[in-house]
């Protein structure tokens, strides 16, 4: 949550969370964004809790406008959205950035390197399903 913030702060892009109250984790993690969230300073940012098919969609039009979108999520959509989502849409996922902040300090900084996700996109497109590889899919790098 502070680092979206934090990006949306010094970016100001719009922050959004890829959350869907209707499932049982999101829900409780909706929670927690609507308790910890009031901690920060978030006056003039746009923030949004959105299911993600809306998110999607909200983050479709500002693609297509040139236009970044932070999206705060946990694990579960990482890989979609450093992954998969880029390359449908972009035709690449070089252009999309994960950080993710360390227990002791530093930060991974994730990108699609468009390893094995290009043929995870087009078995998606033609099969309607997924098999997922993730070696080779992502370049990892740290920074303390």
């Amino acid at each position: 949550m502070k680092l979206g913030v934090t990006r949306a702060r010094a970016t100001g892009t719009p922050a959004v969370f890829w959350l869907d109250s209707d499932r049982g984790h999101d829900a409780q993690i909706i929670e927690k964004v609507k308790t910890y969230l009031p901690d920060h300073d978030i006056t003039g940012l746009e923030i949004k809790i959105l299911k993600p098919v809306d998110a999607m969609k909200f983050s479709l039009e500002r693609v297509r406008r040139g236009e970044d979108t932070i999206s705060v999520t946990g694990n579960v959509l990482r890989d979609y959205l450093t992954d998969l989502f880029p390359i449908i849409e972009l035709g690449t996922s070089a252009r999309m950035l994960s950080i993710v902040p360390l227990l002791q300090g530093g930060q991974l900084f994730e990108t699609g390197a468009g390893g094995s996700a290009p043929k995870h996109a087009q078995q998606l497109v033609k099969e309607g399903h997924l098999r997922w590889d993730s070696l080779g899919s992502t370049v990892r790098w740290c920074h303390r």
